[in-house]
């Protein structure tokens, strides 16, 4: 069974304490307390308006009269009190002259309340600025929100964090991937443009220096092709320049040899019935042999050329080839890749959505048992008060927020408060 509260009427004090002080509108009806601060002034001074701070003695010192008891004065008992004690006193005027001070010349606001403090299943912990109106719930928000790492489900809150980390570095990964293939398609012909719609929702910069890589490695790829490529057929034409010149040189040598041949046949037939000398028959026989070698020659550097031109062609085919067939096979292992990251990449995203409702309903299921406590200082003592997220705070207060982990029987939080008890009471 659970502990039995305090009598109702130290319950019904703490909710009658919350309601009194629920909307601090008003700054005269507001006691002062340390930590507070106040803005003082008296007109026609050569000094600024100057801030005055209430110290932990709840003494505040102001200017001609030096330190005085402000704790528990409202705006308007403090300003009475220094009306009192600066009325009549002589001050200097901005003119330069002399003037007695008049009650009406005090000038006196408040300039700043002290911090409430939160502490609990928040965020951050700590101090927290007041302002008139601050819920309970604005200062969870500032303090960072609600926080279920202080409560027993941190570790798979840790493993929901990891896995969304997963799936970002997976969506990048797809990302280049994606980019990838693109690239390759380019490199075998295929000119479409990069359609960024089809990449991954991650941020520009991101997407914009993966593709920037990918048209740069295209880009110097396809000049180191076209280079190669270009000497290649250089090669070819002039091989093919050769092979033309040698061809049209065996031919015509070719014919001056064939009638070489037949003027020695006529020489030595002439030869023979002694019309021509000896000696002339020697010469053409010498003159058809040179014609034929030299036409000899000029054959073999034809088939040679020929061979050349046919190299340079099957090394441009082979270029081409290797070219191809090295981007068809990255283009394959790519693909593979990129269906095997989408598959990831998906089930990452289903494992984040479930993470996330799990978180989500988690939080509800916390917030559904959670408690929150203010502590305040009364005149009494210090007091225990109930409150809910849209409860009104007061300068000082400290706000202690527990979330339970699970529901009804099984709800547990991790520090065992008795909401709406007062904790010190001074009329026992």
């Amino acid at each position: 069974m659970s502990k039995q509260r305090r009598p109702s009427r130290y319950r019904i004090c703490s909710f009658l304490a919350l309601a009194l002080f629920a909307s601090p509108t008003l700054a005269a009806e507001y006691k002062l307390a340390p930590g507070d601060a106040v803005e003082f002034a008296i007109t026609g001074t050569t000094e600024e308006r100057q801030p005055v701070a209430i110290d932990v003695d709840g003494q505040a010192s102001f200017p001609l009269i030096g330190p005085i008891p402000a704790s528990g004065l409202s705006i308007a008992e403090l300003r009475e009190h220094l009306q009192q004690r600066l009325s009549q006193q002589v001050y200097q005027t901005a003119t330069g002259s002399m003037r007695v001070i008049e009650a009406r010349d005090i000038n006196l606001r408040l300039l700043s309340y002290r911090p409430i403090y939160v502490t609990g299943d928040v965020a951050r912990t700590g101090e927290v600025p007041f302002k008139p109106g601050l819920t309970v719930r604005q200062a969870v928000v500032v303090s960072g929100g609600y926080d279920l790492l202080r409560t027993e489900e941190d570790k798979s809150q840790l493993r929901a964090i990891d896995i969304e980390s997963q799936h970002s570095a997976s969506l990048i990964d797809l990302s280049k991937e994606t980019a990838r293939v693109w690239r390759l398609k380019a490199s075998l012909g295929q000119k479409e443009p990069l359609d960024h719609a089809s990449l991954p929702p991650l941020d520009s910069k991101i997407l914009s220096n993966i593709t920037r890589l990918q048209e740069d490695i295209l880009s110097v790829q396809q000049t180191d092709y076209e280079n190669q490529k270009g000497i290649l057929v250089a090669a070819i034409k002039a091989a093919e320049v050769r092979v033309s010149t040698l061809s049209e040189q065996v031919k015509n040598e070719s014919e001056g040899a064939k009638l070489d041949e037949e003027e020695l046949k006529r020489v030595k037939e002439l030869s023979a019935k002694s019309i021509v000398p000896v000696t002339r028959v020697t010469e053409v026989r010498r003159a058809a042999l040179l014609a034929s070698s030299r036409a000899l020659q000029t054959g073999v550097a034809a088939e040679y050329a020929k061979k050349e031109l046919d190299e340079f062609k099957s090394r441009l085919q082979r270029h081409e080839d290797t070219y191809r067939m090295a981007n068809i096979k990255e283009l394959e292992e790519a693909n593979s890749r990129l269906e095997t990251l989408r598959v990831q990449t998906a089930s990452l995203r289903e494992r984040v959505l479930l993470t996330s409702t799990a978180k989500t309903d988690a939080l509800l299921a916390a917030k559904a048992g959670m408690i929150i406590v203010i502590y305040r200082k009364m005149e009494t003592g210090v007091a225990q008060l109930d409150a809910a997220e849209d409860t009104e705070l007061q300068p000082g207060d400290t706000v202690e927020v527990h979330l339970r982990v699970g529901l009804g029987a099984n709800a547990v939080s991790h520090a065992p408060i008795v909401p709406g008890a007062a904790i010190a009471s001074t009329d026992r």
